[in-house]
């Protein structure tokens, strides 16, 4: 009879991090399209269920937050899923970049104030190409998107209102110019989502442009505007109560002949998120959430690494995890999945929507080689640190020197 070995808890977390990282790196690659609009190389991912219906099938157009891209929604909103389950097909596409080097969609912004990028046609290039290539019903076509993307829903709405047959915009709004000019040419029903503590597309608008996005209106005044568009009544609100989630209050109008509705989930104290990828500030979840919004293999990577960092760089394996994890919540700083602006740095200076800009596959190689050294410390049961010992400073000066002596590979590095 073979021995039982005793798995001990620090190796099950090492083995389960390493299927995840061995899952999400045979996944498949999405498939990327690139047409050329307005002189410029656009980009797009269009998921194709094998399920379709022959003819008349749908299609729904989801753009991605300011920052963000049309990966990272296509990972998030889980729309390839219900794509999937329902037979439609679902575009995703990707924003251009601004002088700051964040994709975005040109809704008017008071910073992109110089762009001549028009997404409202290109999307609609982006629809009629599709609708060609795979016979979809020109009368189901939908619009969605996310903060940035959900402004652009409504901006289609205003302006491609003969191309869409309703928009879903979640944490989006209207800037003050598009509400002023928006003319649809045809009632337009709306599915909007926003949460009432919403610290970047604030519910009660930013008329004075405090925060420099530009002047925009109250989510209220954007419902009432729609609703007015559709000559749309108001309806008693309803109370929707979740167990683990916020209280949601639907607001509704809905025309006489019922022909076309405008319903809000004002989502109660709920912030800049998207649907089903909110958790708690303390939930281990959030962390993991990066997995499900685009960046899999990097987040893997990384928590594989720690981890291994964290056991071997000295005597406590505990102390180790645990500044690995200071680590992690530092580098959070600033960050946003869904494409909201927490810039760190100094204003003026140095801004970014990230405190860091993601791992290069080149790093992930590099520091690769480190594995075969890792492995041997295990067998051989050491430390890195011979001592255990962590003195600050010990050793820069020869670092320093190798450094300088090593000039030319520093330099290709």
């Amino acid at each position: 009879m073979l021995a039982e070995k005793t798995i001990r808890p620090m190796q099950a977390v090492l083995l389960g991090l390493g299927m995840l990282v061995s899952s999400v790196v045979v996944a498949q690659e999405p498939l990327h399209e690139v047409m050329t609009h307005g002189g410029l190389e656009r980009q797009f991912i269009a998921h194709v269920p094998q399920n379709l219906p022959p003819r008349n099938t749908g299609l729904v157009i989801a753009m991605h937050g300011y920052g963000s891209s049309a990966e990272n929604i296509m990972g998030y909103s889980g729309l390839n899923a219900l794509a999937d389950r329902y037979g439609y097909i679902v575009a995703y596409p990707q924003g251009t970049q601004d002088q700051q080097g964040n994709a975005f969609f040109n809704v008017g912004y008071a910073f992109h104030s110089d762009s001549a990028v028009d997404d409202v046609g290109f999307i609609r290039t982006l629809v009629a190409g599709l609708v060609e290539s795979y016979q979809i019903d020109p009368r189901r076509v939908y619009a969605t998107g996310m903060s940035n993307g959900g402004d652009m829903s409504y901006l289609l709405a205003c302006k491609a209102a003969d191309v869409f047959r309703a928009i879903a915009p979640v944490a989006g709004t209207m800037m003050q110019a598009t509400a002023d000019n928006c003319a649809p040419s045809a009632p337009m029903p709306v599915l909007a989502v926003n949460g009432t503590a919403d610290n970047v597309t604030r519910y009660a608008g930013d008329y004075a442009n405090e925060e420099g996005w530009g002047a925009y209106i109250s989510v209220s005044e954007v419902i009432e505007l729609w609703a007015r568009h559709a000559r749309a009544q108001a309806q008693p609100p309803e109370v929707l109560n979740y167990p683990s989630d916020q209280t949601i209050t639907v607001i509704g109008y809905v025309t006489e002949d019922g022909s076309s509705k405008i319903m809000l989930y004002q989502v109660e104290e709920g912030g800049h998120d998207w649907p089903g990828a909110r958790f708690a500030w303390w939930d281990l979840r959030r962390l993991l959430s990066v997995y499900a919004m685009g960046f899999g293999e990097q987040m893997m990577l990384i928590m594989l690494a720690l981890s291994m960092i964290g056991m071997l760089t000295g005597v406590s394996a505990k102390k180790g995890l645990a500044t690995c994890v200071v680590g992690l919540i530092i580098g959070m700083i600033g960050y946003e999945p869904h494409g909201a602006t927490r810039l760190t740095g100094i204003p003026g200076l140095w801004q970014s929507v990230y405190l860091s800009d993601g791992i290069k596959i080149v790093i992930i190689g590099l520091g690769m080689f480190a594995m075969p050294e890792i492995i041997d410390l295990v067998r051989r049961h050491q430390t890195i640190s011979g001592d255990g010992k962590l003195t600050i400073g010990k050793g820069w000066s020869q670092g320093f020197k190798d450094a300088v002596k090593n000039w030319w590979i520093v330099v290709r590095c």
